[in-house]
């Protein structure tokens, strides 16, 4: 399975455009799912985020809770679900892929999607490995549609004149359903699948613990 890597930034931040460029780099590589979630925490000094929204503050917030001691900052990167590090800290982001990667290859879970000629989209989800669903719990299957590149021209804040491309920027985060361990198959119709250029599928354990599954959803029709 491939290793998530979620960036948390923000446009009126002014740490934060090293981070940006090097969740760019990191989209690029094999193995690798890079995402950019915009905050609005930021937006009172001076420039309102574009794509800002509550859900993706929310998100950080549930994993502040738990693997960030309550701190919301920016630019953070979260990976695998598991740990939170500086964004712009090449280092520690790559001595965490590492670590989370291996870790993977014992719990996570290889999904498989497909598009029928109806345009539907079809998710397998195998059974669990072991500890893939801790505690017992559910984990959660998330929706996730983003677009692969956004550029903006920020006129006010901390990155005044500055123009900064984006990358893979969440659009929506969406609850679809609970994953107890077993195999199962979920079918979105295209109509679901609206808001962004692009889609995946997330399974997390329960309460913002680990991301055990992730698959990009194909965006065309078949012939």
């Amino acid at each position: 399975m491939p290793t998530v890597v979620e960036l948390f930034t923000s446009q009126g931040c002014n740490s934060c455009p090293p981070a940006d460029v090097f969740l760019t780099e990191l989209a690029r590589r094999p193995g690798v799912i890079a995402l950019t979630y915009d905050v609005d925490y930021w937006n009172y000094l001076g420039w309102k985020d574009t794509f800002a929204t509550a859900a993706t503050t929310a998100r950080q917030k549930a994993y502040a809770e738990r693997i960030s001691n309550g701190e919301l900052y920016t630019p953070e990167m979260v990976i695998g679900g598991t740990v939170a590090v500086t964004g712009s800290d090449r280092a520690a982001v790559e001595q965490a892929i590492v670590r989370v990667a291996r870790s993977q290859a014992a719990s996570g879970i290889v999904l498989r999607a497909a598009r029928d000629a109806s345009g539907a989209v079809r998710i397998a989800l195998p059974p669990a490995k072991q500890a893939a669903t801790p505690g017992g719990k559910a984990a959660v299957v998330w929706l996730v549609g983003y677009d692969s590149r956004r550029v903006v021209k920020i006129m006010q804040g901390e990155n005044r004149g500055r123009t900064i491309t984006y990358t893979n920027v969440v659009r929506y985060i969406r609850p679809i359903g609970r994953w107890p361990g077993q195999a199962e198959t979920i079918t979105l119709d295209s109509a679901a699948l609206k808001g962004a250029d692009h889609a995946l599928i997330m399974v997390q354990a329960a309460d913002a613990g680990a991301i055990v599954g992730c698959v990009k959803l194909p965006t065309t029709k078949p012939n």
